[in-house]
């Protein structure tokens, strides 16, 4: 799982990069080479090696909230989609709000206990914030971070 959730950010890079690009593309990004294809408008799949062998693979969406997000994981009212991505890590959603960060972080602490899950750690800063949520066998990631004028609001739910 750890490898896996350290893709995710090369994933949805690699997906950014390509929403207004050619069909298939491969991605140079900081964490490693990604291979994107668009396979429809604001959507596609992307696939990166794994180190050892094999190959991860997770489907993005932009600019919407996929019909599938789970319904136990709580959305901002304002939250304005910018990416989606489904891999076998499980699901993440990338979108953007005009809430301050101490604002998103109670909203969580009180949403996400509120849907059965239980906060297992909280960090904030003046800038960002991460705070990690159990039930059953996911786990929910929700990060946030400072954009200047709005905040970026990135939910990784994870199944250990």
């Amino acid at each position: 799982m750890t490898h896996t959730l350290r893709a995710l950010p090369v994933l949805l890079a690699a997906a950014a990069a390509i929403s207004c690009s050619p069909d298939r593309q491969n991605v140079h990004t900081p964490g490693g080479d990604a291979t994107v294809t668009q396979t429809g408008k604001n959507k596609g799949t992307v696939e990166m090696a794994k180190p050892g062998g094999g190959t991860l693979t997770a489907e993005y969406e932009a600019k919407q909230i996929p019909t599938d997000w789970p319904k136990d994981v709580p959305l901002l009212k304002d939250a304005d989609p910018v990416m989606a991505l489904k891999s076998s890590a499980g699901p993440q959603l990338t979108v953007m709000t005009a809430e301050p960060i101490p604002a998103i972080v109670a909203f969580y602490e009180a949403q996400l206990p509120a849907h059965g899950w239980k906060i297992d750690s909280n960090r904030s800063t003046g800038n960002e914030a991460r705070l990690t949520a159990a039930k059953g066998s996911q786990t929910a990631i929700v990060s946030a971070l400072d954009r200047g004028s709005r905040r970026q609001v990135t939910i990784n739910v994870l199944t250990r």
